[in-house]
């Protein structure tokens, strides 16, 4: 189960996740607060594949403040919505180890157990003072950031592709066969969300409101054809947001993967067959591709009227840069790596969104 932050078993003895405290960083002046739009990245020597990596907390116009080092294998998971936590994945040792460091305090806390119990784990919503826990087939649970379980979520064995409510009341988990189930915060099964007549293989997207959210399926005659459509988690017929007409060879057509409905107008990506879906613009019946999105770059955000996007040297390369587009001017700007960082390139990302 892949747990989104637009994007979220059974208890392994008392709890499946323990926080151990490991160091805490030397004083160092403070930080501002993340909000919406802000970002949290890591840089490493270009020339130095193996050396350490710098955390650095990002401004939406680029002022970057350096708040840690972390291992040459770590990676940014997920920003908690307060702003004070980030989550981090190391695996120097062969093997997943999460972390969580405080912006505030500079500490930083070993979640024990993910280590040996291979896991994907996210900060739960809306404060992010518990975590989501998908232990890969036993299922979704949530825990205290101590490893005390909150909830286990009834009929997770075995599903993938998790998110949850910005007010963490409802989780979106696409089931064992393949459609949306609707889960409450204390992990009762609340309802099977129907599936569009003539789709099938439902994933959820990100939330558009507390009750709504997007979600992509494809056509039954042709599989690789996605559409996007809205979902009510009060069970309600859902929304086409997009059209994807299948072209020839019908079981190679490919089609939408998701739809933002922004304040400089409607965004939709577009499903390629290398590299990240292509973003474009939606004008009538007509698409404006923007430059963002496919074999060397790829969009990881859009909040308000910006697209937060990683480029890389090619379809499956290394990353290189962070970079943000501005929906209104149409201007790209360097937030991190390449000229802003020389010498240094981004290896992993995550961007505030409270609103999803």
């Amino acid at each position: 189960m892949h747990i989104t932050r637009n994007a979220a078993t059974l208890a392994l003895g008392t709890a499946l996740l323990t926080s151990t405290a490991l160091s805490t960083q030397p004083a160092v002046a403070a930080t501002p607060t993340p909000t919406d739009g802000w970002a949290v990245t890591t840089l490493q020597p270009s020339a130095r594949r193996g050396a350490a990596q710098q955390m650095v907390l990002l401004s939406p116009t680029g002022k970057q403040y350096r708040v840690a080092r972390v291992g040459a294998l770590a990676s940014i998971v997920d920003l908690s919505r307060d702003g004070r936590r980030v989550l981090y994945v190391d695996h120097a040792s062969g093997k997943a180890v999460y972390r969580i460091f405080d912006l505030r305090t500079r500490r930083v806390t070993a979640v024990a157990g993910a280590a040996t119990d291979p896991a994907e784990v996210r900060f739960s919503n809306p404060s992010g003072t518990a975590l989501l826990v998908n232990t890969y087939g036993r299922g979704l649970l949530r825990t205290t950031l101590g490893g005390s379980l909150q909830a286990r979520y009834a009929g997770t064995k075995g599903s993938s592709f998790a998110t949850q409510s910005p007010d963490g009341l409802f989780v979106v988990s696409q089931s064992s066969t393949s459609r949306l189930q609707v889960n409450g915060n204390k992990g009762a099964l609340v309802r099977t969300l129907p599936t569009p007549k003539g789709y099938r293989n439902c994933m959820p997207g990100h939330w558009t409101s507390r009750t709504q959210l997007t979600g992509v399926c494809f056509l039954r005659t042709s599989p690789g054809t996605g559409q996007v459509f809205r979902f009510d988690v009060r069970g309600t017929a859902p929304v086409a947001l997009t059209t994807a007409l299948p072209t020839k060879p019908v079981q190679y057509s490919l089609g939408y993967q998701d739809h933002w409905r922004t304040p400089k107008g409607t965004v939709v990506a577009k499903i390629n067959g290398c590299g990240s879906p292509s973003l474009a613009r939606v004008r009538g019946s007509r698409l404006s591709w923007l430059p963002v999105g496919g074999d060397k770059s790829g969009a990881i955000a859009i909040t308000g009227r910006s697209i937060t996007y990683l480029t890389a040297t090619h379809c499956g390369g290394d990353l290189l840069a962070l970079h943000s587009y501005d929906l209104g001017t149409g201007r790209s700007i360097l937030l991190a790596g390449g000229t802003a960082n020389r010498g240094m390139r981004v290896t992993s990302a995550v961007v505030l969104d409270r609103t999803r």
